[in-house]
C-alpha cells in the first residue's frame, strides 16, 4: 500500500512538473511574440555624432524607406522621439562615417542618392546642380518647390532634408547686398525677389502660378526676414512684380537659432501627424473672425479645444507644458505680451505648428523674449505671426484656412490664401511663415483621446441631419461617467459647452417653430457656436424671455431626470445649467435711466425725490433741465446694465419691484463706478471710490407691495458705466413671490 502511494505520489509529481516547465515554454514563448510584434511597431530615428554622417544617413533615403535622423540628443530631438508614432521607437545612436569634406557637390550627391536606393558611397554622379536637374527630367519629376540655401548658415541642413522629402530644386545663393542692422531697404528686396525668380528661369521647370510647378519657397539661409522698417521679406519675394497681390508661390523659412532648429523643423513637418488642437481667442465677436467657426470642421478629424476671452481658462489648459500639436490664437498686444497674457503664458511644448494671429508676434523670433521667439524655443516647428502690425483683415479667417488644410493644401497656402483677403493686404505685407512651407495635414487620434473625439464628432453630424435628440445623446452618453481625477476637464468642459448649445438651439426651434427652420444649416450652426449676429439676433429674442426658457429646460429635465446618476459630468451639467438660469433671472430685466447730469448738480436733496415721484415714466427735472428716460435690457450674457459710457458725469437708474407678501432678499451688487442705492428713497449702499469692482451681498426687508430702486453712477473717463444688480434669495435663486413690474417696451 506504501508502495503504491509512494507511486502515485512520483507519478503526480512528473505531471505537475511537466505541466509547469510548458506553462513556463509558453510563456517565454508568448512573451517573444509579444517582443516580436511590438518591435514591429518600433520606428528607427537615428541619432549620429556630426553632420558628415547625418548627409550619410540622409542619402541612404529611398522611395521606399525615410527615417528621422538627428545630431546628437537634446531636448529637440527629445521632443520629436516624443512624438513620434506615439514613442513607440528605436533609437540608433551610430558611429562617425567619414565621406569627406562636405562642400556643395557633396549636396547634389546626397539628394540624388536619396532618391533612390543608393548612398554617398555607391552614387554615380559628379554632383552637379545640373546634374539634379537631370535626374529630375530623367525620372520625370516636376519639383514642387526650391530651398534656397547657404553653407555658411546651419539652416542648410534642415533644407537639404526638405528637398531630399518634398523632391525640390535646391539652390545655393549668396545675395550680392549686405544687409543693414537686420533689416533690407525696398530696392534690396526687389534685388533678392528678382535674383529667385532668374534662378528659376534657369532651372526651366514651371513656377508662374500656384498648382503650376515650383510653388514652395524654403529659405534656408541667414538672410534678415524684413525690409522696409516693418514688412516681411518673405512676402514679397514670391511676387512675379514688385507690388503684385497674386503670389506664385508660398514661402516659409527654416530658422536654427543655433540650437539645431532648422533640422527640428524639417523632421517634425514630414514626420510628425496632428493629433489635437488647441483655440484660444481673444478678439471680440463683432469682428466676425471667431476661431469657433473654423474649429467646426477640425473637429471632425482631430480633438479639439476652444476657449473664448478666458485667460485663466488657457492657463489651467496648457499648464506646465502643452501637449496639443496645433494651436490657433487671435489675440493683440505687443511682440512680448497679449491680450493680457505675459511670455511665461507660453509653455514648454510637445512639437507643435503655432498660428498667431496678432500684432508684432514675430517682430525678432531670434529673440527668446518675444511672443515667436518663445514658441520657437519652447517647441513649435511651424510658426506663423505678423513682422508689424498688419491689421487683422490681413490674416484669413479660420475656416478658410482649416478647410484649405484638411483638403490637401501645405498649411504655408493654406494661412496665405491672397486671393481671399482685401487688396490692401494681399500685396506684399507683414506676415512671415517660420518652417517648412509644405507642411501638410496628416491626423492621427491617440487612443486616449478616441472617446471624447468620437462624441463630439458624431454630434456634429447629427446636428448637421438636423437630428437634435442623437446629438444630445452623444455627448451625454460621454459626460454620464463618474467624476474623476484622471478626466481631460478640457474635453468636459468642452463637451458641456456644446451640449449646452445644441439643448438652447433645440429651445429655440420650440419658441419661434418653423420660422426658423429654414436657417437651420452648417454655417448657421458655426454662427450659432459662434454667437454671430445672425444667430444673435435670433438668440437674444429667444432667450429675453427667461421664464420660457426656464420652462423648457425643466420640461426637458424632467424627461432626462430619471437617466441622470449622481456623481456624474452630465448630472453637473444639468445641474449647473438650472442653477445659471435661475441666477440670471435675479438680474434687473429692463432699467431706465437718464443722463449724463452734470456732477456739479447732483448734490441737491431732491433729485431723489424727484426720480421716485417721476417713476421713469415723466420726464425728469433738475435745475431747469430735463433728462429723457431711456430704457436699458440687461446684458443677455453677463446680466449687467452697461451704459457704454466713460465721459464724467451721473447718471440715474430706476427699476421696480412688486412683492405678493412680506420676505427677505439679497441685493447683490459689483459695479465699475462709484454708486449708491436707494430703496424707497432711503439709502441702502453707499459704493465709493475705495473699493470698486468688489461685490457686495446686503440683505434687505422687503414688504409685501410695489418697491422703487433708484442707482446713481458716478462715471468718468476710467471709471465705466457697468453695475450688476440682482435680488435673490439666499441661495442664488428668484425670490419667492418677488415681480419686476417695469417691463421691456
Amino acid at each position: 500500500m506504501k508502495e503504491n502511494q509512494k507511486f502515485k505520489s512520483i507519478f503526480i509529481f512528473n505531471v505537475m512538473f511537466r505541466l509547469l516547465y510548458l506553462t513556463i515554454i509558453a510563456q517565454i514563448f508568448l512573451t517573444v511574440m509579444v517582443y516580436a510584434q511590438s518591435n514591429t511597431d518600433l520606428k528607427p530615428v537615428y541619432i549620429v555624432p556630426d553632420r558628415e554622417t547625418f548627409l550619410y544617413y540622409l542619402s541612404k533615403w529611398s522611395d521606399k524607406e525615410k527615417y528621422p535622423v538627428f545630431i546628437g540628443k537634446d531636448k529637440y530631438t527629445e521632443k520629436f522621439i516624443s512624438a513620434y508614432n506615439n514613442g513607440n521607437n528605436r533609437v540608433i545612436e551610430v558611429e562617425k562615417v567619414d565621406i569627406g569634406k562636405i562642400n556643395k557637390r557633396l549636396i547634389y550627391k546626397t539628394l540624388i542618392a536619396s532618391f533612390n536606393d543608393q548612398d554617398l558611397k555607391t552614387v554615380k554622379t559628379d554632383g552637379d546642380k545640373w546634374d539634379l536637374k537631370k535626374y529630375f527630367i530623367d525620372n520625370d519629376i516636376k519639383p514642387c518647390g526650391i530651398v534656397i540655401t547657404d553653407l555658411d548658415s546651419a539652416e542648410y541642413l534642415g533644407g537639404v532634408v526638405l528637398a531630399a522629402f518634398h523632391g525640390q530644386i535646391l539652390e545655393f545663393y549668396e545675395p550680392s547686398v549686405v544687409p543693414i542692422l537686420g533689416n533690407y531697404t525696398r530696392d534690396t528686396k526687389e534685388i533678392i525677389r528678382r535674383d529667385i525668380i532668374s534662378i528659376l528661369n534657369d532651372w526651366g521647370f514651371p513656377f508662374k502660378g500656384i498648382g503650376e510647378g515650383v510653388d514652395a519657397i524654403t529659405i534656408a539661409m541667414d538672410i534678415p526676414f524684413k525690409y522696409d522698417g516693418g514688412f516681411s521679406l518673405d512676402d514679397a519675394i514670391n511676387r512675379e512684380g514688385d507690388d503684385s497681390a497674386s503670389t506664385f508661390a508660398f514661402t516659409g523659412r527654416l530658422m536654427d537659432l543655433g540650437k539645431g532648429l532648422a533640422v527640428y523643423q524639417a523632421m517634425c513637418s514630414i514626420f510628425l501627424q496632428t493629433s489635437k488642437a488647441l483655440f484660444f481667442d481673444r478678439w471680440p465677436r463683432e469682428w466676425m473672425r471667431s476661431l469657433d467657426v473654423g474649429v467646426w470642421d477640425l473637429r471632425k478629424k482631430i480633438p479639439c479645444v476652444s476657449i473664448y476671452d478666458d485667460m485663466n481658462k488657457w492657463r489651467n489648459t496648457v499648464k506646465k507644458y502643452n501637449v496639443y500639436d496645433l494651436v490657433f490664437v487671435n489675440a493683440a498686444g505687443n511682440p512680448d505680451q497679449w491680450s493680457g497674457g505675459t511670455l511665461d503664458d507660453i509653455p514648454d511644448s510637445t512639437p507643435v505648428a503655432v498660428n498667431f494671429s496678432h500684432s508684432t508676434s514675430a517682430a525678432d523670433p531670434t529673440d527668446y523674449n518675444t511672443i515667436a521667439g518663445r514658441w520657437l524655443q519652447n517647441g513649435a516647428f511651424v510658426y506663423f505671426g505678423s513682422v508689424s502690425e498688419p491689421f487683422a483683415i490681413a490674416f484669413n479667417l479660420s475656416q478658410d484656412i482649416i478647410a484649405s488644410w484638411i483638403n490637401g493644401d501645405p498649411f504655408a497656402q493654406a494661412l496665405g490664401q491672397k486671393e481671399k483677403l482685401a487688396p490692401q493686404v494681399a500685396k506684399p505685407w507683414k506676415l512671415m511663415y517660420i518652417g517648412d512651407p509644405l507642411f501638410y495635414a496628416r491626423f492621427n487620434v491617440k487612443k486616449e483621446d478616441d472617446e471624447y473625439y468620437n462624441a463630439v464628432k458624431d454630434s456634429l453630424n447629427d446636428l448637421e441631419d438636423l437630428s437634435f435628440k442623437d446629438a444630445e445623446e452623444s455627448l451625454e452618453y460621454y459626460l454620464d461617467k463618474e467624476r474623476s481625477l484622471k478626466d481631460n476637464m478640457a474635453y468636459i468642459d468642452q463637451a458641456k459647452n456644446l451640449l449646452t448649445e445644441i439643448y438652447e438651439l433645440s429651445f429655440v426651434d420650440k419658441i419661434f417653430g418653423v420660422s426658423v427652420f429654414k436657417y437651420y444649416n452648417k454655417d448657421f450652426f458655426r454662427a450659432w457656436l459662434s454667437r454671430y449676429p445672425a444667430a444673435q439676433n435670433i438668440y437674444g429674442k429667444a432667450f429675453a424671455n427667461e421664464e420660457k426658457v426656464l420652462e423648457l429646460y425643466n420640461q426637458k429635465y424632467a424627461y432626462k431626470k430619471a437617466k441622470l446618476r449622481s456623481g456624474t459630468h452630465l448630472n453637473d451639467l444639468w445641474n449647473a445649467n438650472l442653477s445659471k438660469l435661475r441666477n440670471k433671472m435675479t438680474f434687473i430685466p429692463v432699467w431706465k435711466v437718464a443722463g449724463p447730469v452734470d456732477d456739479n448738480i447732483v448734490n441737491n436733496d431732491s433729485i431723489i425725490d424727484e426720480i421716485h415721484n417721476s417713476g421713469g415714466e415723466n420726464t425728469l427735472k433738475i435745475s431747469n433741465r430735463e433728462y429723457d428716460w431711456k430704457e436699458y435690457i440687461k446684458d443677455l450674457t453677463s446680466g449687467n446694465l452697461n451704459l457704454n459710457v466713460n465721459k464724467k458725469a451721473v447718471y440715474y437708474g430706476i427699476f421696480k419691484v412688486n412683492m405678493e407678501k412680506d420676505n427677505k432678499a439679497v441685493l447683490r451688487f459689483i459695479a465699475f463706478c462709484p454708486a449708491k442705492i436707494y430703496i424707497d428713497k432711503e439709502i441702502v449702499l453707499d459704493y465709493g471710490k475705495d473699493r470698486l469692482v468688489e461685490c457686495i451681498y446686503k440683505p434687505v426687508e422687503l414688504k409685501k407691495g410695489e418697491h422703487t430702486v433708484i442707482v446713481e453712477l458716478s462715471v468718468d473717463e476710467r471709471n465705466k458705466g457697468i453695475v450688476g444688480l440682482r435680488l435673490s434669495d439666499d441661495n442664488f435663486s428668484p425670490v419667492e413671490g418677488l415681480v419686476f413690474t417695469i417691463k421691456s417696451n
